[in-house]
């Protein structure tokens, strides 16, 4: 794989000598290509251009305070959105989903259109290579999602393309490790995926989760933002006091702003997206008037912060290095329980050491405070962090 006679290090291993997932990829492409042109063999006719819808998901876990005062489950709204966009383009979910599918199949086996009534549409699902998943586990969620995927025809990447072959773990805690992260992809591009890989685990990137990189086949079009909206600067934020709500309740029964209050319920509003992003708009800067007119703003501070602490001495320095260094070995060997808990021992290490030299130096202050004399100014300003 070369480019202008030089060797493409983005398409070659750390060996320099082999090729990696992507050179692979884009190998086999040529491959293809050169096998259809000298057999004469026209290539698939090119797709028609659909947008790629792309919802980046967090599922807090089901045990969760957060997941028990929601009014409606996420599974449901993110299914409404993809039968709104599903009409539109193709779907592409990832994140964390804390579920655990193991290797039960994302599509319906021997699906067949030969019972179906004439005039429908459906469509159905193609035979897949059987999912593989280092994570044998399958909880409630998981199977929710499965039916998600097979009710909208979105299929897995994990341990099914090239570069995630098996089902790599993508999250390790110190109670085991697991399959929570997931990219899912409408059926019908899942050919246009080149390849799909769960990166090491990095501990100083996430704390439990390892990264997803796959790569898309696909074409990109800019189009021309309209400038014609109204945008406000980002102001700064506004300081509330203890009399803060009554100078507001003040400034709200001005003269001008109940004249504009009293404009604004006299418009007219109608059943459009236009005329309620207007209305929204207008009150916007009733209440924005209002709090410039009451509110005092803090301002904005030019003043550039330090990199290191006072408290911060040469012993933290070196233990914070050693436990970076030492995670690097981690990312290596996430599996290893022996590497694991040793990794987990120094990191307790170094934040009990690094509170205690905090507590210790803030104490340090207070004591040179109590005994500094009243006149020395020069010394109580050196005090000062």
């Amino acid at each position: 794989m070369l480019v202008n006679g030089n060797p493409n290090d983005n398409l070659l291993c750390e060996d320099k000598i082999h090729l990696n997932d992507k050179g692979i990829s884009i190998l086999a492409s040529n491959i293809k290509r050169a096998i259809h042109t000298g057999l004469h063999i026209p290539l698939p006719p090119a797709r028609p251009r659909k947008d790629l819808y792309i919802c980046l998901v967090y599922f807090p876990p089901s045990c969760s305070a957060y997941t028990q005062r929601l009014d409606q489950d996420i599974l449901d709204c993110i299914e409404n959105d993809i039968s709104k966009f599903q009409k539109q383009g193709k779907i592409l979910l990832c994140g964390d989903f804390n579920a655990r599918v193991s290797s039960e199949p994302d599509f319906i086996a021997n699906d067949s259109s030969k019972f179906i009534p004439v005039n429908t549409d459906y469509i159905i699902d193609k035979e897949l290579l059987t999912r593989k998943n280092q994570d044998k586990v399958l909880d409630t969620r998981g199977k929710d999602l499965l039916d998600l995927c097979i009710s909208n025809q979105l299929r897995f990447l994990n341990g099914r393309v090239l570069g995630d072959m098996f089902g790599t773990y993508t999250c390790h805690t110190p109670n085991g490790s697991s399959t929570v992260d997931y990219v899912i992809l409408s059926e019908s591009i899942l050919d246009q995926i080149l390849y799909f890989k769960v990166s090491d685990f990095i501990p100083t990137l996430s704390d439990t989760h390892c990264k997803l990189e796959w790569e898309i086949l696909a074409t990109y079009k800019q189009e021309n933002l309209s400038q014609d909206k109204n945008t406000h600067p980002l102001s700064p934020n506004f300081k509330w006091h203890d009399d803060s709500a009554n100078n507001f309740l003040i400034a709200l029964g001005s003269a001008d702003i109940q004249t504009q209050l009293h404009n604004l319920n006299n418009k007219t509003t109608h059943n459009s997206q236009v005329s309620v992003d207007d209305t929204g708009q207008g009150l916007s800067n009733i209440i924005h008037l209002a709090a410039c007119k009451s509110l005092k703003r803090q301002k904005i501070s030019s003043k550039k912060h330090k990199k290191h602490k006072k408290w911060f001495n040469k012993d933290l320095k070196h233990m914070r290095m050693h436990l970076l260094n030492y995670g690097k070995i981690y990312s290596k060997h996430p599996k290893d329980p022996l590497v694991k808990n040793h990794f987990y021992k120094l990191y307790r290490q170094y934040n009990k050491t690094r509170k205690q030299t905090y507590r210790q130096y803030k104490q340090s202050l207070l004591n040179q405070l109590e005994n500094l004399n009243a006149d020395n100014l020069k010394l109580y300003l050196n005090l000062c962090p």
